[in-house]
């Protein structure tokens, strides 16, 4: 399942969710953003971070498929 379906399944705004993947910076809601559209692809550490909070329904494949 891809992050920004994950997040609009669960009814999270960009903030939300970073706050459920554990991202506490001031961009993080940007940065969120930024993953949810595909502009960026998060680094290893944070998609071990989301697959975790997604409870594995977000993947590294996720972000790679077309």
């Amino acid at each position: 399942m891809q992050l920004n379906k994950f997040r609009i399944l669960k009814k999270l705004t960009f903030k939300g969710l970073a706050n459920l993947i554990g991202l506490q910076s001031k961009t993080a809601s940007s940065t969120v953003h930024r993953w949810c559209t595909g502009s960026r692809i998060p680094r290893k550490l944070m998609l071990d971070k989301i697959k975790l909070a997604t409870k594995n329904k977000v993947t590294i494949k996720d972000f790679y498929e077309i």
